[in-house]
């Protein structure tokens, strides 16, 4: 009998090259269907928002690759069905003007396969993304959701500190695709990555003890949820305190930017930011390329309009940090 595993790897390795040339049926012939199935309709949608995310660019898919690290594989019974993790770093390179531009991203799939007919048939598939992660249910700690406070208590004053965008870049680019274990691993880290990367360019905390108080962790304490101020992993509380204490300034155009500002975004319009991203570099017409978490994206463009998440009312808060923080 064909190992599962290799049937896996064969489906990874057709996605490859469905990502450039759009062919969903190709997918669907490596997943062993020839039939619209839910997942290859969702899977098909994800391909096709890459390419007009490209096209939007003017930009063009060259190449792809992809590592595969197969997380779990359980067999339910035996009658040849398994249930598998698959973490998936797959690498885009595109045109950028006159150059070349590489893009990453770890997504995770939970995937469900039958043996039937002397093959293995994908059943059934799910990809985390921004506004789905896909949660893990194995031992990781995720922390019991708190309601988002409305406004913070921002008192408390400190000795000027100068923030470093090259401390703070170096962890972004060290960890993008990582836990970094002095810090709770959670299913939706896109806000304590970012709290993480300002922490490492020496942006001080304060307010410790209230949740409710200024931007802080304390470390050891990553198996509680009381272990940090809403801040720290939350997007909305977390804009509310650099603007509010921190004296980072909005900035209408992007390319206003420098490395180490902080991007926010608002998915439906309604005035609440959901996501975040640290801006590690720019293309070559000057717009950012971000790193985050969530889906762990590397040098991904600020648009994120090849995410499940982006939608026609999606809002931009483009967010330029001071050189020193009082």
């Amino acid at each position: 009998m064909e190992s599962c595993i290799n049937a896996i790897r064969s489906y990874f390795e057709a996605k490859n090259q469905v990502w450039v040339t759009g062919d969903v049926e190709a997918l669907l012939r490596a997943g062993g269907s020839l039939h619209g199935a839910k997942w290859a309709r969702e899977l098909g949608a994800n391909i096709e928002a890459k390419v007009r995310s490209m096209q939007h660019r003017r930009s063009r898919l060259l190449r792809t690759h992809s590592k595969v690290a197969i997380r779990r594989l359980d067999a339910l019974d035996l009658g040849g069905v398994e249930k598998v993790r698959v973490d998936e770093r797959v690498t885009w390179v595109y045109s950028d003007g006159n150059d070349y531009g590489v893009e990453s991203r770890v997504i995770q799939h939970h995937q469900k396969w039958l043996y039937r007919g002397g093959a293995w048939i994908l059943a059934s598939a799910r990809e985390s993304s921004e506004s789905h992660p896909v949660p893990d249910t194995g031992a990781d700690f995720t922390p019991a959701v708190h309601p988002e406070p409305t406004h913070l208590d921002l008192t408390g004053r400190k000795a000027c500190v100068s923030y470093d965008r090259v401390r703070a870049l170096r962890y972004a680019e060290l960890w993008w695709d990582g836990w970094n274990p002095d810090f709770p691993k959670l299913a939706d880290d896109c806000t304590s990555f970012i709290s993480q990367c300002l922490f490492a360019g020496r942006m001080p905390m304060q307010g410790q003890g209230n949740r409710r108080t200024g931007w802080w962790y304390r470390f050891g304490a990553h198996k509680s949820s009381e272990g940090w101020s809403y801040s720290w992993t939350t997007t909305h509380a977390l804009y509310l305190f650099l603007t509010g204490k921190i004296g980072a300034t909005v900035v209408r155009d992007p390319k206003e930017l420098k490395i180490g500002d902080v991007i926010f975004y608002d998915w439906r319009g309604n005035g609440r930011y959901h996501h975040a991203t640290f801006v590690a570099d720019f293309d070559s017409a000057g717009n950012p390329l971000v790193n985050a978490h969530t889906d762990s994206s590397y040098h991904r463009h600020y648009l994120y309009r090849d995410s499940r998440a982006w939608t026609s009312r999606t809002r931009y808060q483009f967010l330029h940090l001071p050189d020193k923080f009082c």
